[in-house]
């Protein structure tokens, strides 16, 4: 589904010039497939996830996205195919159905309406109540933000979904029900998913597949408890032993 060879990626777009954000990044990730991306703070996880939805284009090497390059997809269009949501969850103007349904009427789509049966499987797996839905959306909780987002995206029906700290502010009930609802949307609809998260708890019980970044530089990868519990990586040890300090 999606492969990165020798990906490099420098502020200011120049193969020379500007600040070092991703180096030489290579890895697959299969459709179906939950890969845990993980590290200490500012190693460039963000600045991968923008990559893959062409917020940012990389210096060097190459990312194939079902078999084409990712410079041959128009951004709209990819963007339709490969989700993200971020940390900090914007809400536009408006309530939380118009907010839901705002995707659509900017592709000129019919939106779902409040009936809308899988707008309302969405919801119940984001665990937020039909009874949000007339109510303003900037007067929701950050955490209801957050779970807006991923309903929003997952309506929109993508082929690939990439987190960035999506529970961050979530209690660990609440954040482990999502976690069920990805596991789901996984079998459900060969999913792939690409998980940024501090949680190595969250990550343990979701992901197969570990991606350890520092300093832009993918330092180890494979299989997510093989990383965790037998890591090889002198700095994926140390981050183990001490995850809270660079989280």
């Amino acid at each position: 589904m999606l492969t990165l060879q020798g990906v490099s990626c420098r502020s200011g777009n120049s193969v020379s010039a500007g600040t070092v954000l991703l180096q030489e990044i290579s890895f697959s990730l299969e459709r179906g497939e939950i890969a845990a991306l993980f590290g200490p703070s500012g190693g460039g996880k963000s600045t991968l996830l923008r990559l893959l939805v062409r917020f940012l284009d990389p210096t060097a090497g190459e990312i194939r996205f079902q078999g084409s390059l990712l410079s041959e997809w128009e951004p709209r269009a990819l963007r339709r195919k490969i989700g993200l949501v971020r940390q900090q969850a914007h809400m536009f103007d408006g309530t939380v159905l118009d907010n839901l349904q705002l995707p659509f009427r900017w592709l000129k789509q019919p939106p779902p309406d409040a009936q809308s049966p899988v707008l309302l499987e969405i919801l119940d797996g984001c665990q937020l109540a039909p009874e949000l839905l007339p109510k303003p959306a900037d007067q929701l909780s950050i955490g209801q933000k957050q779970r807006v987002a991923l309903a929003r995206t997952l309506l929109q029906e993508p082929e690939l979904l990439l987190l960035d700290e999506p529970t961050s502010a979530l209690d660990r009930p609440t954040a482990d029900q999502i976690g069920e609802t990805l596991r789901l949307l996984r079998q459900q609809r060969q999913l792939g998913i690409m998980l940024v998260s501090h949680d190595l708890r969250q990550l343990r019980r979701l992901a197969d597949r570990g991606l350890f970044l520092v300093d832009g530089q993918l330092v180890d990868q494979g299989p997510l408890p093989q990383l965790l519990d037998r890591p090889n990586a002198a700095r994926l040890k140390e981050f183990l032993a001490d995850p809270e300090r660079d989280g």
